[in-house]
C-alpha cells in the first residue's frame, strides 16, 4: 500500500513540482492542500500518517505553526515536516517543540527528502499504521 501524504503548499508551482515527484518518482498517495482550511479538512478525513507543510501559506491564510498545532492535537502519531523560505533559528525550534520531526528551508533537496520518506514508510508500515 502506497504511502499517504499530505502537502500543503500555496505556490502553485511547488505544489505541482512537489505532487508530481511524490506521486510518478515515489508512488506515494499524494493529497494537495493549498490554505490550511483544506489541509485541516484533508487531515480530518484522509488520516495521512506523513504532512509536509509550508508555514507561510499567504497573508490571507492560517500560519502553518497553527496548522501544525492543529494537526499534532488531532494526531498524536502524525509525522509533520515543515518546509520553508525562513532559515530562522526561531521558527525552527517553535515548529520542532510543536512536533515538526523535521525543519527544511527551500530549496528543497527533493532526492534527500525521497530518502527520508522512504524511511518514513517503513517505520509506518512496521507500526501497522
Amino acid at each position: 500500500m502506497a504511502l499517504k501524504v499530505l502537502v500543503v503548499e500555496d505556490s502553485p508551482l511547488a505544489a505541482e513540482s512537489l505532487e508530481s515527484f511524490f506521486k510518478e518518482v515515489c508512488g506515494f498517495e499524494v493529497f494537495m492542500a493549498s490554505g490550511g482550511d483544506k489541509a485541516l479538512e484533508l487531515l480530518k478525513a484522509e488520516r495521512p500518517p506523513v504532512v509536509l507543510l509550508n508555514l507561510y501559506l499567504g497573508p490571507q491564510d492560517m500560519s502553518g505553526m497553527r496548522i501544525l498545532k492543529e494537526a499534532k492535537a488531532n494526531d498524536p502519531a502524525v509525522i509533520v515536516f515543515v518546509m520553508t523560505g525562513f532559515d530562522d533559528a526561531r521558527f525552527k525550534e517553535k515548529a520542532l517543540a510543536l512536533g515538526a520531526r523535521e525543519y527544511w528551508v527551500k530549496p528543497l533537496d527533493l532526492a534527500e527528502i525521497q530518502g527520508i520518506l522512504l524511511k518514513v514508510a517503513e517505520e509506518i508500515a512496521r507500526k501497522g499504521r
